[in-house]
C-alpha cells in the first residue's frame, strides 16, 4: 500500500493525472487493486494498493518503473506539488481473505482503518472496509469509533473512476 500526501495544487493535479491512459501504463508494471482519495482524517492523500507476489516480484517492479521513461515522462510535472508518501506491505491476517467479489457500485465508500497491534505500536493492521455510500461509511465509523484500541485512526475514502473495486 502507498500512502501519497499532495498539497492542495497537487490534489488536482494528480485527480486530472489519474486518467485511463496513465492507469494502463501502471498496470503493465503490477495488478493495482485499487487507488482511492481520503474524504476525511487525511485530505489531499490518494492510496493506492498494488498487488505482488512476494518481496523480489515488488523489487523487480520497482526498478523497472525507475528505469521506465514513459512512466518518469507522466509523473515529473508532480514532484514539487508532492509532500510526502509512505510504504506499507499488507497480508490478509490469517484466517482471513481479501474478497472482490461484489457488485461494482460508484456510491460506494471505503474506510481505512489503521490499528497498532497489541502493545507494539511499531506493527500495524491495517483493515479495509466497503460500504454502500459515504454516509453509512461515517455513520459506522461514528458508531464504531469506541471499540478500535487506542492509538487507531481511520480514513473514509472514495475510489477513482479508474479504481477496480467500486
Amino acid at each position: 500500500m502507498r500512502i501519497y500526501r499532495f498539497n492542495v495544487r497537487g490534489n488536482i493535479e494528480f485527480s486530472k493525472t489519474l486518467d485511463q491512459k496513465f492507469w494502463d501504463l501502471r498496470q503493465k508494471f503490477s495488478k493495482v487493486i485499487g487507488i482511492w482519495r481520503t474524504e476525511l482524517n487525511g485530505i489531499s492523500e490518494f492510496i493506492h494498493i498494488a498487488e505482488y507476489d512476494d518481496l523480489d516480484h515488488l523489487f523487480r517492479v520497482r526498478q523497472s518503473m525507475q528505469s521506465d521513461k514513459e512512466w518518469h515522462d507522466s509523473l515529473k510535472h508532480l514532484v514539487d506539488l508532492q509532500w510526502s508518501f509512505q510504504n506499507a506491505l499488507l497480508a490478509p491476517v490469517p484466517g482471513s481473505k481479501l474478497s472482490l467479489d461484489f457488485k461494482r457500485s460508484d456510491s460506494a465508500a471505503y474506510e481505512l482503518q489503521t490499528v497498532p497491534e497489541g502493545s507494539k505500536m511499531l506493527v500495524l493492521e491495517y483493515r479495509l472496509v466497503r460500504y454502500p455510500d459515504k454516509c453509512s461509511a461515517l455513520s459506522d465509523a461514528m458508531n464504531n469509533r469506541q471499540d478500535l484500541p487506542p492509538g487507531s485512526e481511520t480514513r473514509l475514502m472514495v475510489p477513482l473512476s479508474v479504481s477496480s473495486l467500486h
